[in-house]
C-alpha cells in the first residue's frame, strides 16, 4: 500500500448538505485540547524518568522545536501562542480528501497550491467519506473532481463535470457473525 497526500477543503456535501468549513475552535475548548496534551506529556515524562517506558520520543520533539531541554519544551506546551495555533489550525472542519495523484511532494494541499503532475488543464476524481450521509450500517463516499491547470489545484468540485449531477458510494457495513463453536471430538485428536 503506498503512501497518499492529503488534500484540505472547504466544500458542501451535495447529498445531505453538510457543510465542511474552516470554523476555528473556542478558546476553551483549544486550551482544555493544549492542557490534555501537556498533562499526557508530563505523564509519559515521568513514566520514562520512573523506568517505566522504553519508547521516547519527547527528545526529538524538543530538539525539532528548537529545545535542548525536555522540561523547558513541555513547560511551554501550554502557552497561548500555542493555544491560538491549536484554535486556528488550518485543516480544522475541512473536508479531508486523499490521493495518490500528486507524487507526494508535500503531506498536505490547499486549494491554489503547486501540485506535481501533467501540464494542462483536466480532472483527477477522488472521494472523501461524508459525516452528514454515513451511518453506524453504512459509509458514504462523496465524490469530488480536483480541477487542475498547468499544475496548480485550481478547484474541487462535488459535481461530475461532465453530467454536473453529484455522485457518491455507498459501502454497507456487514456485522461479523461469530463462529460456531466446534464440537470438542471434531478438534480432539484420536489416539490409535
Amino acid at each position: 500500500m503506498g503512501m497518499y497526500d492529503t488534500i484540505y477543503t472547504e466544500l458542501n456535501c451535495p447529498f445531505c448538505g453538510r457543510q465542511y468549513r474552516h470554523s476555528p475552535m473556542s478558546w476553551e475548548e483549544a486550551e482544555c485540547e493544549v492542557k490534555r496534551h501537556k498533562q499526557s506529556q508530563v505523564e509519559s515524562r515521568q513514566d520514562f524518568l520512573r523506568g517505566e517506558k522504553g519508547f521516547y520520543l519527547q527528545d526529538f520533539w524538543a530538539k525539532r522545536d528548537g529545545f535542548d531541554d525536555i522540561d523547558a519544551w513541555i513547560e511551554q506546551l501550554d502557552t497561548p501562542d500555542k493555544i491560538e495555533a491549536h484554535r486556528t489550525r488550518r485543516h480544522l472542519g475541512l473536508a479531508e480528501i486523499q490521493t495518490k495523484q500528486f507524487d507526494n511532494v508535500l503531506d498536505e494541499f490547499f486549494v491554489g497550491d503547486e501540485i506535481p503532475q501533467y501540464s494542462g488543464h483536466y480532472f483527477i476524481r477522488e472521494d472523501f467519506k461524508c459525516d452528514g450521509c454515513s451511518s453506524e450500517n453504512e459509509s458514504v463516499y462523496v465524490n469530488v473532481w480536483f480541477e487542475i491547470e498547468e499544475h496548480k489545484l485550481k478547484a474541487i468540485l462535488t459535481r461530475n463535470p461532465e453530467t454536473g449531477e453529484p455522485e457518491r458510494e455507498i459501502h454497507k457495513h456487514i456485522p461479523v457473525e461469530p463462529r460456531p463453536a466446534r464440537p470438542a471430538s471434531a478438534t480432539a485428536f484420536q489416539a490409535s
